[in-house]
């Protein structure tokens, strides 16, 4: 299996394929702006949606990661159990 692609931003990692309405609701609110004390903030991440990753468990994730990922955290969406 590849490796993770090169991201400017934190990824976000679509595992679970089989409900794309709550994928869409969970790339929305990650999407909003939060407004607090006069500031906004931004999730500045990448979405990454390719079906290599279904079902992926967290160790075959973490295999996956490059050495050279640039970022301390990603985060995966995956199948409630």
């Amino acid at each position: 299996m590849k490796k993770l692609p090169t991201t400017a931003h934190p990824a976000v990692i679509r595992t679970d394929f089989e409900n794309q309405r709550a994928w869409e609701a969970i790339r929305d609110l990650i999407r909003t702006p939060v407004h607090e004390g006069g500031e906004t903030f931004y999730a500045y991440v990448e979405f990454l949606e390719e079906t290599e990753y279904r079902n992926l468990a967290k160790e075959e994730l973490l295999a996956i990661v490059p050495r050279d990922y640039d970022h301390t955290f990603l985060f995966v969406q995956q199948l409630a159990k």
